[in-house]
């Protein structure tokens, strides 16, 4: 399902270049094993497109950590838009 959708996104593509991923919560509904089997092919997709994922999802974080490669990888964590409790 997932590289159809990536399939899909590259024949939209007009210029032939090849289209970065954007994805928000993209492993919103999954369970452990789901999630971890998403990331792995999301991680395998990067290596042909730049693939960008926003979650508040720690575990992905934790995912990130123990399988990004730091040569070829990025993992960028921003600090949390809460306001201070007065």
């Amino acid at each position: 399902m997932a590289r159809g959708k990536v399939a899909l996104a590259q024949h939209l593509v007009t210029t032939g270049e090849t289209a970065p991923l954007l994805l928000d919560e993209v492993t919103a509904q999954a369970d452990d094993s789901r999630r971890d089997a998403v990331m792995a092919l999301l991680h395998e997709l990067s290596r042909e497109r730049q693939v960008v994922l926003f979650t508040h999802d720690t575990r992905i974080g934790t995912w990130a950590t123990e399988h990004l490669v730091p040569d070829r990888d990025a993992l960028v964590t921003l600090a949390s838009a809460r306001p201070n409790a007065a």
